[in-house]
């Protein structure tokens, strides 16, 4: 279900996202303001109980947009309130367990029955010197098979070599406590990207350089918590605007914030 689009959304008590079915809330602003004895909150899903379906927040403007002091445009702003966002518990992360060659349409990954679906989004790293070697990489199926981890199926092959074998570390003519050693960590991560809450910039985002942004802030007492677990950010960060990252947390008390 979409929200009709909001100009500001204002939360001074508490906002709970329905878990019965996927919603999409889309805004140019939206501040979650309590003051110091009275919390407000906005919560979708809770350590124990994880979100089940799809939860949205699209944020929307572009440069020309009013700036909130300190927080400035097309945010989530955080003050004297909590906020818990919990996704679906997911397999996150493994590496490669073969080497994948370019124009390859599958990758094999140490791990069996990881859960990744039809349709998601996965990165994988470069094992090259090249960073622009890695590759974001969406999952046609998932093969498990007889042995050793599963066979990903990819949409579309791949652009680049990605090694993932390990390292066998030759003995030389003065010995080193390493030789002999195989290096497993040579072999390139697999990273899974998608999760079922999401908090993005609208379509613009990209051409403009121009994203959302997650803001908490606190003047340094322990009136906010922010917990961010499960969450995919995407289309997010101010370019050319200092301190507009995609998640910022401001001068937040130690411990009052996770990712």
């Amino acid at each position: 279900m979409l929200f009709r689009s909001l100009a500001v959304l204002v939360i001074e008590g508490s906002m709970v996202f329905d878990d019965t079915q996927d919603l999409e809330l889309r805004s140019k602003y939206i501040l979650v303001k309590g003051q110091p004895d009275r919390k407000a909150s906005f919560i979708i899903g809770t350590e124990l109980h994880p979100h089940k379906h799809k939860a949205i927040i699209t944020l929307e403007g572009n440069r020309r947009m009013r700036e909130l002091p300190l927080y400035g445009a097309k945010v989530l702003a955080v003050r004297h309130a909590h906020v818990d966002f919990h996704g679906e518990d997911r397999f996150m992360w493994t590496r490669l367990s073969a080497t994948a060659p370019r124009g390859a349409h599958f990758i094999d990954i140490r791990e069996r029955n990881c859960g990744w679906r039809s349709g998601e989004e996965l990165v994988l790293a470069p094992t090259d010197y090249w960073p622009e070697e890695a590759e974001y990489i969406a999952i046609d199926r998932v093969e498990i098979m007889p042995e050793g981890g599963d066979r990903v199926h990819l949409v579309q092959p791949l652009l680049y070599d990605h090694y993932g074998e390990g390292y066998l570390v030759p003995h030389h003519k003065d010995p080193t406590p390493h030789d002999g050693q195989n290096i497993t960590e040579m072999s390139a991560e697999v990273g899974l990207l998608t999760h079922n809450i999401v908090v993005r910039g609208d379509d613009q985002t990209y051409d403009i350089q121009f994203g959302a942004q997650i803001f908490f802030s606190s003047p340094g007492d322990e009136s906010l918590l922010g917990r961010l677990e499960g969450v995919e950010v995407r289309d997010a960060g101010q370019g050319f605007f200092l301190g507009r990252y995609a998640v910022h947390f401001h001068l937040v008390e130690i411990g009052r914030a996770h990712v």
